[in-house]
This record gives C-alpha cells, structure tokens and sequence, in this order.
C-alpha cells in the first residue's frame, strides 16, 4: 500500500509538471525553454534562423546593388548624350567650309564635352567613385589623362594604375580604351 501511494504521489507531481511545462509552452509561444531540452530541434531552429538572417543580408545587398545600378546606369546614359553630341560636332567641324571662329567654337565645345565626360567618370555614389574598379576611394580619372595637344604632339605621358605601360595622353581612345577592356 505504501508503494501505491507512493507511485500515486510521483504521477501526480509528474502530471503537474507536464502541466505547467504545456501552460509554459502556450503563454511564451515556444515548445523549448532551454535549448538543452531538445538540443535536435534547436540546431534546426539556429541553422534555420542563420538562413534567414542570410536571406535578408542578401536582400540587402541585392536592393544596395540596384541602387548603385542605377546611378550608374542614369550616368553611363548622360555619357552617351555627350557622346552623340560629340559625334555630331565632329561630323560639323568635317566641313570644309567653317571659319575659324567656327572652329574655335566646336573646340571650345569639344573641350567642355570632355570635362563633362571626365566629372561623370569621376561620378560618386555613397563617398564612393563608381566607376573606380576596386579602388573606390581614389579618383577613376584625373584632367591629364584627357588633355591633348592641339599640335599632336604628347605633352605628358601618364600611367593608369591597372595598366603597366604608359601612354601618351595624345594616344587614340582606341587604344586606351582597348587596353582598359583587355584588362576587365
């Protein structure tokens, strides 16, 4: 009889015990307490919340991303209306019938077209030049580099930090522009 009551007394705590964890469980929301309650199930829940955690960062990233995209995209495109109009500038000044007064003019363009393109080359985002490469914090373009010499002869000779030769400023884009593209 002793023993009855006794294990009567032990299902009767054990019961109340499992109650007040199952009122626990209800009123906090979560079937674990401590994580060494069911320490399966809570690797799952941190690796799973580690997933999410990385879902969002590479939200994150992803919405950073376009943005910077789009400033991009927004300069690349002022760049290349400076460009037409560079192209019809050039068709212009390929008459033969300009004064000099017109040529003048269609340089002094010229000039200014290109200080235009080398300020968006220079274009920032967040602090940060965009079209720097790795180097964000260093200027892409500097005047030297697009300063040329009227008479066709190089006045100074500049090397670009991703190329190991130097080039005359007076070199044709072509080149320039191809080594620029070799090296990307």
């Amino acid at each position: 009889m002793q023993l009855a009551t006794s294990r009567l007394l032990f299902q009767i705590h054990h019961d109340e015990s499992a109650i007040q964890k199952l009122q626990t469980q209800l009123s906090t929301g979560r079937r674990i307490e401590n994580l060494s309650e069911d320490p399966a199930a809570a690797i799952r829940a941190l690796s799973a919340q580690r997933q999410l955690e990385f879902k969002a960062q590479i939200d994150d990233n992803l919405s950073s991303a376009d943005v910077i995209l789009s400033a991009s995209e927004s300069t690349l495109s002022q760049a290349h209306s400076i460009i037409n109009e560079m192209r019809g500038l050039a068709v212009q000044a390929a008459e033969n019938t300009l004064s000099t007064a017109e040529i003048d003019a269609i340089s002094s363009q010229v000039q200014a077209a290109i200080a235009k393109l080398a300020e968006l080359g220079n274009a920032k985002f967040r602090d940060q030049y965009i079209f720097a490469g790795n180097d964000v914090l260093s200027s892409p373009l500097s005047r030297s580099v697009i300063q040329y010499s009227s008479t066709g002869i190089p006045t100074n000779y500049k090397r670009f930090p991703t190329m190991p030769q130097c080039y005359p400023v007076t070199s044709p884009q072509t080149t320039l522009l191809g080594q620029l593209a070799r090296k990307s």
